[in-house]
């Protein structure tokens, strides 16, 4: 089989190596390198308040973990947990949040509304486990969601978990 000229020729330009010398570090410098550079190809970052960035920061920090310890996990939005663990035969819901400074993890979900800010709880069968990171440290409790339910209400979990209490659930 023979390819006709022209194709052959496409085909011989593709196969070149290109030279990429915008990322050759001959070609950068100091100034190019990081924030600025990141910023001139993707364009300034949405300013995310503390708490966005913190929340971001621990999803990013669970998710990393359980991937790099072999796990298929997921990023699912917009529900009432923040990753998905997929095995071969059931899926594990996890609910991230970051630890307070004082130990305490919160467990409700606020939602904005015309009036002001709406303050609700999980229903105790949203998730099945609560990743709580701690932001002075970095570490993880993986916590089972049924740990978590109000004693008062059984269909809702607590307001708040004081997570230190949970160390034997301390992944990292």
């Amino acid at each position: 089989m023979t390819l006709n000229s022209t194709l052959s020729t496409q085909q011989l330009e593709l196969a070149k190596p290109t030279s990429l010398g915008y990322l050759s570090p001959q070609n950068q410098n100091p100034d190019s390198i990081g924030q600025k550079c990141i910023e001139k190809l993707l364009g300034p970052p949405k300013r995310l308040n503390d708490k966005m960035r913190l929340g971001k920061e621990s999803e990013l920090i669970v998710y990393n973990l359980l991937t790099k310890a072999g796990y298929d996990v997921r990023i699912e939005a917009p529900c009432d947990y923040d990753l998905t663990v997929h095995h071969l035969h059931h899926i594990d819901r996890i609910q991230i949040k970051t630890m307070r400074l004082d130990g305490y993890a919160q467990l409700g979900k606020t939602s904005k509304r015309s009036a002001g800010n709406l303050h609700t709880k999980y229903h105790s069968l949203a998730f099945d486990y609560l990743a709580a990171v701690d932001r002075t440290d970095g570490s993880v409790y993986l916590i089972p969601a049924g740990l978590c339910v109000d004693p008062d209400n059984p269909t809702e979990l607590k307001g708040a978990v004081k997570v230190p209490r949970f160390t034997q659930y301390k992944i990292k």
